[in-house]
């Protein structure tokens, strides 16, 4: 009971956060964005080619990972509801009540939620945006592009995605103080950028493992053990980084 007490009050602080509403809010709402530019062709946007409805928002979702812009949501989220109440040490009224691995619990399964919801809503825009704008246009193509099965792994890598942010941001805030957690956070997705062009290193990294056009050149006949296979590698390095984050939370002096 007390759990669920901790996660309605935190659902309740991101909620009634103007700053961290603005900022999902534009996110959810690019494709709607992006595709009345796309149809119109303003904003200096030309699209080449047709595109089917599942391709769109998995498009329009890896146009904004590959301008950072995407992890702003769960990093910022991080930074608000741990970073700044470490700083201001008023973590600590919280801390005064309620176990530290339930607090931190607690907030973890928030961040989840909110993850969660914002990556629904982010597609379901999607979907909505090119059924009513660019279905009937030369844009689109009809059908879906990818197997069920294919779309399944494909959101699910970069459902784990946003999580593996979060909890790396977690980590970063238990570590460091201030803004800086910010700036690391995307230093860490940028090392990955980097270090993706290695290619024994490659397939261990979350940034690669949910990139769409590393995930569309797999053949079809190995794509199913690939999938396991990477899913695996991916709650591992999720569930190392989250085990990691937890020690250096309970061992923290607030």
């Amino acid at each position: 009971m007390f759990m669920i007490g901790l996660v309605k009050l935190e659902l309740k602080k991101i909620f009634s956060k103007k700053d961290i509403m603005i900022i999902s809010s534009i996110l959810i709402l690019s494709p709607l964005v992006f595709g009345i530019c796309m149809v119109n062709r303003i904003a200096g946007l030309n699209f080449n080619g047709q595109i089917t409805v599942d391709a769109y928002g998995i498009m329009i979702w890896s146009f904004l990972k590959y301008l950072f812009v995407l992890y702003l949501m769960p990093i910022y989220l991080v930074c608000c509801f741990v970073g700044k109440e470490i700083e201001s040490r008023s973590i600590n009224i919280m801390l005064s009540n309620y176990d530290r691995k339930k607090v931190f619990a607690a907030k973890m399964t928030t961040y989840l939620i909110t993850i969660t919801i914002f990556f629904v809503l982010f597609h379901i825009v999607s979907m909505l945006t090119f059924s009513g704008l660019i279905h009937n246009t030369e844009f689109a193509l009809a059908g879906s592009g990818n197997t069920l099965t294919k779309n399944f792994f494909l959101y699910l890598f970069q459902w784990l995605e946003l999580l593996f942010v979060a909890i790396i941001s977690y980590l970063l805030c238990c570590a460091i103080k201030g803004n800086a957690v910010l700036v690391l956070g995307i230093g860490v997705i940028i090392l990955q950028k980097i270090v993706v062009n290695i290619e024994g290193v490659r397939r261990f990294l979350p940034f690669y493992i949910s990139d769409f056009n590393y995930y569309s050149m797999i053949p079809d006949g190995v794509l199913m053990n690939t999938n396991i296979i990477s899913c695996i590698i991916y709650t591992i390095i999720i569930m190392a980084t989250f085990c990691i984050a937890l020690k250096m939370w309970s061992r923290k002096d607030f």
